[in-house]
């Protein structure tokens, strides 16, 4: 498999349409060996921007509606990795435009709105089904990210599948 073939199916794991995601997925599993090596320079452990959330948070509360709706949209895409800084300004006694703000963005926390995301939950599988020990190691690798992040807990989840198969 060429290089921008790799690259092609990098792209269709982000896809909407469940059809080409799916092939990228089976395709990728096959090549096995090739494709981790290629997911461990595109899939790496996951970090926080802690200081971005937060800026983000306190646009929840800005007088313009432009900043509010992009500081919403910009949470939404961090998902659960925004979680705890979300609880807490929540508890915080905000306005009431930030509680409304913070309470829909807890209400489908753990929906994946991102390709990027989706991308990521993706390879994480194709990662697991592939279950070399390479493949294991670049699990091990992701599961040691940001413990919040939902890449990190993907992994751990796809390792914990594997040990229980393995038993």
């Amino acid at each position: 498999m060429t290089e921008s073939d790799l690259d092609r199916l990098w792209t269709d794991l982000a896809a909407s349409e469940a059809g080409k995601a799916h092939t990228a997925l089976w395709t990728l599993a096959g090549a096995r060996e090739q494709t981790v090596a290629f997911l461990r320079d595109r899939l790496t452990p996951a970090k926080i921007d802690a200081e971005r959330i937060r800026r983000l948070i306190l646009d929840l509360d800005s007088d313009s509606f432009a900043i509010r709706e992009a500081a919403t949209k910009a949470l939404e895409q961090f998902g659960s990795e925004a979680e705890a800084q979300l609880r807490e300004a929540r508890a915080a006694n905000r306005s009431g435009e930030m509680r409304k703000r913070i309470d829909a963005l807890m209400t489908d926390m753990h929906v994946v709105r991102s390709p990027q995301v989706a991308r990521q939950i993706r390879a994480i599988q194709v990662l697991e089904w592939i279950g070399s020990p390479q493949a294991r190691r670049h699990l091990d690798s992701l599961a040691g990210g940001a413990p919040e992040a939902r890449l990190t807990q993907e992994a751990k989840e796809a390792l914990n599948r594997r040990n229980g198969s393995l038993r």
